[in-house]
Parts: C-alpha cells; structure tokens; sequence
C-alpha cells in the first residue's frame, strides 16, 4: 500500500503541487470544519465557495447551485430529496491556488443550496482530495496546511496511521476500556462515535439514552437510540486523552463505514477531540502526529437533553429527548416538536453549533425554549442537567 501511495503522490506532486506550503485558515461550528476554495468554472474563471473537510466521506459533493453553475450534469433526485450522483466528472479545485486531486473522485449532487442541512457550505471534500498531501490540522490555532509528503518529524506525538490508497481515509489504533480497536480519524463528525458492542461491556461508564452535544450529527432515527457514554480514558499511543463523550451504535453502521477505510473500524474519533490537538497526516509515510493544545479539557455534557435535526433551509426539528434512568431528560418536549427559540437565540439562521451551544449551561440553570407542534407554538421551561 505504502509503494501505491509513493507512485500516486510523486505523479501527483510533478504536475499540480507546485506553490506548497499553503496555509489556510477554517472556522469550526459545531465542532465542523470549513474553508474557502475556489472552483473553475467552464470559461476558465473561477468562483470561490465554502468548503466542509469531511474526511470520513470518500466522494466530492456540491449543492445543486453551485453544480449547475459549474456546468456539471443535474441529475434526477429520489422522493426524499436526497442527493444523486452526477456523470460529469469534478470540476477543477483550488484551496490557496493550489489544485486538489480530483481526478477520478466521484461527484455527487445535493438538492439544495447547502452539501447538508446543518452544514453552511456548498462543497464536501472528502478525504481523496488530500491523499497527496501532508496535510496539518491545527485546530487551536484554527489553520490547515497543505505540504509535500515526506519530510522529517515535526513534533508531537508519533502515531502509526493506516490510509486507503484510494478513498484516502485515515484510522488510527486506540485504547479504551483496556481493548485496543481501530477507529478512523474523521474531520466531518462533530463528535466520536464508537460500537455499541464495547460500550456494553462497560456498564460503569456514565450513560443515557440519547445523542446530545457533539454525539447529535445529524438527528437520524439511530441518534436516538444511541447509547451516551462517557469514557474514563482513551489512550493514542503514549497519550491519554483522558474524559471522552462517545455515542455508542450498532456495529453495522461501521461495518458499513469499514467499506471506506484500509481495515475494519470500530467507530471514529470526531471533532470533539480533534479540536483539541494540532494533527499532521502523512499519508505516504502513514504516520502522523499529534501535538495536544495547552489547557484542554474534557467536553462537559451539561446541558439540555434533546437530539435536533437540521432541516433543509434552516431550522431545528427535535429527533428524540434524551433518556437518563429511564427517564426524559426534559418533560413536555416531543419528536417532530420545532426548535423556534432558546431563551433569546432565534433558532431559524442559526447554525447547528450555535443551537447546541444556547443549550448548555450550568446544571440547573433553566432554558425557555420556544417550540412548535402541529402549528401551535408552545413554551417550555427545561432544566439542565449532567447527561453523562
């Protein structure tokens, strides 16, 4: 694998690296990752978009707009509204003036004016775009850098990787619960994710019922039934991460994800702890290197319990309330209830990090929350609580 990935990055390198280093900056909400990057259009101008680095996706997405606009071909879209895959072939894409690796990536279409709701960006880069690069994560300091492959140790701790020739995706070994498994390093999921297998044999971790926080993506039905946990430790090589908030789920949703990666996975580490170190991928070389930020703590869970949905267009719809005891953690909400409101902060234009945030706060602090139900608004006083 090593020797495929050298043949790939030096054909690379000799035609579309030139101007490495890049350093550009990104802005985190919700624990995500965006960027500016400029796309060419069909008369050779270009035009600049914001961009999610999703390294746990394989393939290219781009909101139907910005699609038509790139002249790709529209393709025809299922009931549910969900994307399709298109037959053209990427567009060319900039990040710093320097051309990603689209060659050959598939190209899918989403039919709105966002890649997600949820996410404010019309461009998902996947992982493949940036197999050729050495490619330096520095969350604190809120910056990517995009080099050449190779070079000497650049500090931190070092950390064997795993990367799939093709889709580019990364996984690392861990330790949690005295078990070493794989987990894949994933820039697009605001928290971690791990089996519900592992999270079984641990009945001592703090748990509910319930994605909240970083462990709420998306608001999918299994969100809800996932299990919350907090993990005591979770050791990276010489490195103990210490407290981790993971959200435990049926293994075959990482049979699933192990399709994408070098070997099976038993989860991913996502942005709630990524955001706390400055990571630097090799891909050639499968190292990387991990360098934790002065004065990280662990996420606190105290907040109040409600797995949310994003809806096309803006907007909040609430997927589950969280179980702690066998018990809601909030009374008087419901699935399928709108989020309108949190104390002062109009949900409908806010993003998704900007929602969770409105709802954590101090254990026993109260939230007035705004909803709606069959097109009758409501309010609801929720207490906060320690979730995990």
């Amino acid at each position: 694998m090593k020797a495929t990935l050298f043949i790939l990055a030096v054909s690379w390198a000799s035609t579309c690296l030139a101007g490495l280093p890049v350093d550009l900056p990104f802005t985190l909400d919700h624990n995500r990752l965006t960027l500016d990057v400029e796309l060419c259009r069909p008369n050779g101008s270009r035009r600049k978009a914001r961009a999610w680095l999703d390294t746990g996706s394989p393939g290219l997405q781009l909101a139907e707009p910005l699609a038509r606009e790139m002249g790709l071909q529209i393709p025809a879209f299922g009931p549910e509204g969900r994307g399709a895959p298109s037959t053209s072939p990427a567009p060319v894409i900039l990040a710093g003036g320097v051309a990603l690796d689209v060659d050959g990536s598939p190209v899918q279409v989403q039919p709105n004016g966002e890649v997600r709701a949820g996410v404010q960006a019309e461009v998902t880069l996947p992982a493949r775009v940036f197999r050729n690069f050495r490619m330096t994560l520095d969350y604190p300091a809120r910056r990517l850098r995009l080099s050449l492959p190779g070079g000497g140790d650049r500090g931190g701790a070092a950390i064997p990787c795993r990367v799939h020739p093709d889709t580019g995706m990364v996984q690392v070994a861990v330790t949690l619960g005295g078990e070493k498994v794989q987990l894949a390093v994933d820039t697009g999921s605001a928290g971690t994710w791990i089996s519900r297998s592992l999270v079984d044999r641990h009945s001592e971790w703090p748990a509910a019922t319930g994605a909240a926080g970083s462990a709420n993506f998306f608001g999918f039905a299994f969100e809800a039934e996932g299990r919350l946990v907090r993990i005591p430790e979770l050791h990276l090589g010489p490195m103990n991460l210490g407290s981790v908030g993971a959200l435990g789920l049926d293994q075959r949703i990482f049979d699933g994800y192990s399709r994408k990666t070098a070997a099976p996975v038993s989860g991913f580490i996502g942005g709630n702890i990524l955001k706390n170190f400055r990571v630097e991928i090799d891909p050639v070389a499968q190292m990387s290197w991990w360098t934790p930020a002065s004065g990280r703590a662990a996420e606190p869970f105290d907040m109040v319990g409600l797995t949310l949905r994003p809806l096309p267009g803006g907007g909040l719809m609430v997927a589950g309330v969280v179980q702690k005891d066998g018990r809601p953690c909030v009374e008087g909400v419901q699935p399928g209830d709108h989020l309108l409101q949190v104390d002062s902060l109009k949900v409908t234009g806010a993003s998704m990090g900007e929602a969770v945030q409105a709802l954590r706060g101090r254990p026993g602090e109260v939230r007035t929350l705004l909803l709606e139900r069959d097109g009758k608004p409501h309010t609801v006083r929720a207490k906060i609580a320690t979730l995990i």
